[in-house]
């Protein structure tokens, strides 16, 4: 593309791309907080009485899976959009960088699907083991509570390594997280250091994409910057987007000091406008004021001694 090409792409596209990305940051978090929405509480240690109320409620696992596979459609291509904009600019690991950008959270959308898929197929098998009663009967005594506890734990990791479809998820899902964090990391970094984002935004990219490698996801952190990315893309960020946004060649973005001088600066020229203004529009009222002041003024009225002596001079 010609740069004027370029920058009238990524005009078009940015609006685009902001929605898609500040969509997707809200969609990643509503997700993680959807249990509490509904009033429904997961957060148990025990596989089995969550698998029990997946079952019950398969709303619980369904929704949130369901909101997590669009909230990485729309970073998907939010990602492309800041890929291909860096790749117009740095040229380097071009390629790779774009193909992560787009197939990391295509394959964490595919993973959600089949987990949620999955998750719920386990759920019903284990409903016909029928343990439910066993595992919370409190009349067997604690130590036979336990027991059946421990055998309904059993089953659960049974079922799951049986499963199929819960395994193909689960590696799925971890080769998903793998190329969601390398594309984060290398768009991220290139995109820093074309000038496309700030020096803050640049490395928590970075982090975002360590924590989803090690942890399989990076949570609240995650969608904020998401937000926050959504926010530079459609040229809302305070103080103003980096230089390289104007300009398709790699151009610093200007670091906190350079923009309180730049700002300093622009205040400075202001102050100096308004007082040359001042000094001229001061010039212009008092000669106005100089013009009516000598139109105004009334013709001089002669003396009464004046009137005497040439009545007398006509005498």
């Amino acid at each position: 593309m010609e740069p004027d090409e370029q920058l009238e792409w990524e005009r078009r596209a940015g609006r685009l791309a902001g929605i898609a990305a500040i969509a997707a940051g809200a969609l990643l978090l509503l997700q993680l907080f959807y249990p509490a929405f509904v009033g429904a509480r997961i957060d148990s240690v025990r596989e089995f009485e969550r698998y029990t109320k997946f079952h019950s409620n398969p709303d619980l696992i369904a929704v949130p899976y369901a909101m997590q596979a669009l909230g990485y459609l729309c970073a998907a291509f939010a990602l492309y959009y800041l890929a291909r904009a860096t790749f117009a600019r740095r040229t380097e690991m071009g390629r790779p960088m774009q193909i992560m950008a787009v197939v990391g959270p295509v394959a964490n959308a595919v993973a959600a699907v089949l987990l949620a898929f999955a998750v719920l197929d386990v759920a019903s098998q284990l409903t016909d083991l029928n343990l439910t009663d066993e595992a919370t009967n409190r009349a067997a005594g604690l130590a036979g509570l336990a027991g059946n506890q421990a055998v309904a734990e059993d089953a659960i990791r049974d079922l799951q390594t049986d499963s199929g479809l819960f395994i193909a998820a689960g590696y799925i899902d971890l080769a998903a997280n793998l190329a969601l964090g390398f594309g984060l990391v290398l768009v991220g970094l290139n995109a820093m250091r074309a000038g496309l984002l700030s020096r803050f935004l640049g490395i928590l990219a970075i982090i975002v994409g360590v924590l989803t490698v090690l942890f399989r996801g990076a949570g609240i952190i995650e969608a904020f910057w998401l937000i926050a990315a959504g926010v530079l893309f459609l040229d809302r960020w305070p103080n103003g987007r980096g230089p390289a946004w104007d300009e398709v060649e790699a151009i610093p973005w200007p670091s906190a000091v350079q923009q309180r001088a730049a700002l300093e600066a622009q205040r400075e020229d202001y102050e100096d406008e308004d007082i040359e203004g001042a000094y001229v529009d001061s010039d212009e009222e008092l000669e106005e004021f100089e013009d009516e002041d000598e139109e105004a003024e009334p013709a001089p009225t002669p003396h009464p001694a004046s009137k005497k002596r040439k009545k007398k001079k006509r005498r």
